[in-house]
């Protein structure tokens, strides 16, 4: 359920809303945050702008990682899609950002990308690199994140 954190090993998980429809009566999109204590990641992807029950339970929550979707890149789609194109892609970090989640110390990872992108992957990691600098990367087959990311301490 949303908003109700559990344990599993040394991690605290807490599903968070995501924005997304379902394909079943009822479904609900789940984005996750995993906690350590020393560490902490977001995972987000099948959402679109992220609901304000979302945002607040995130405010001042900082990341250390924060794996994202980007799937419609260069095709912008509506405001209330349960995707993100490069505009609400930058719009969300932006406003997590605003609120304390993101830092200049989070690493964002981009993945869930879709071939209707129009971006090649150089092209799309450059337009993101100019804006955030070198802490946020496209996600690709065999990526790994660095120690200073969710598994730090664990």
């Amino acid at each position: 359920k949303p908003f109700e954190t559990f344990e599993t090993g040394a991690w605290r998980v807490t599903p968070v809303r995501g924005n997304h429809d379902s394909f079943f009566n009822g479904e609900r999109s789940l984005l996750y945050l995993f906690e350590n204590g020393q560490s902490s990641l977001l995972y987000a992807t099948d959402t679109g702008r992220f609901v304000p029950q979302t945002l607040d339970y995130l405010k001042n929550k900082p990341l250390s990682t924060l794996i994202i979707e980007g799937s419609f890149g260069a095709t912008i789609l509506p405001k209330d899609a349960g995707h993100l194109d490069i505009e609400s892609l930058c719009e969300t970090i932006d406003l997590l950002e605003q609120q304390g989640t993101v830092t200049p110390q989070t690493g964002i990872y981009i993945t869930h990308i879709a071939h209707w992108s129009k971006y090649g992957f150089d092209e799309f990691q450059d337009i993101l690199q100019r804006r955030y600098g070198k802490r946020i990367w496209l996600a690709y087959d065999g990526l790994r994140i660095p120690p200073k990311g969710p598994l730090a301490g664990a």
